[in-house]
């Protein structure tokens, strides 16, 4: 075997072990980002859930003629004991978020009859360049 033979040998060796551990790295990043795209949907899932628990108490609450009076959007970042709802803010949220949170939480009501009204509870955040939204819809009835 010439000497010149075995450099070349050893160089390709090392460009293609370089490759393999170039692409395990992209891979292992890929996954860590997706890892936490996953957690970030499901915190605001439980965001949108929790929403949703308020708004069915508010109706039980308010009795069905107030329950649905109210349609359009309204910001719901906020829903501690203090807030009802016929207190809630209107509109959209804005940059306005949920207490030490990175995610808006915000309701979108829809009269269907005079006996239904659908309820659809979005949380949003910011996943890179994008806008991401999780959302949880029901449909509430008088009865």
């Amino acid at each position: 075997m010439k000497t010149g033979q075995a450099i070349v040998e050893v160089i390709i060796a090392f460009a293609v072990a370089t490759i393999a551990i170039l692409g395990l790295v992209q891979v292992a990043t890929k996954s860590v980002a997706n890892a936490g795209a996953a957690k970030r949907a499901a915190q605001a899932t439980a965001y949108a859930m929790e929403g949703m628990e308020w708004v069915t108490g508010q109706k039980y609450t308010v009795g069905w003629a107030d329950f649905w009076g109210k349609t359009g959007t309204w910001c719901l970042n906020d829903v501690e004991a203090a807030v009802t709802w016929l207190s809630l803010p209107g509109g959209n949220c804005g940059s306005d978020v949920i207490s030490g949170t990175e995610y808006t939480r915000y309701m979108t009501l829809a009269q269907v009859s005079s006996d239904e009204t659908d309820v659809t509870v979005s949380v949003s955040w910011q996943e890179g360049a994008r806008t991401a939204i999780e959302s949880q819809t029901s449909k509430f009835t008088t009865y």
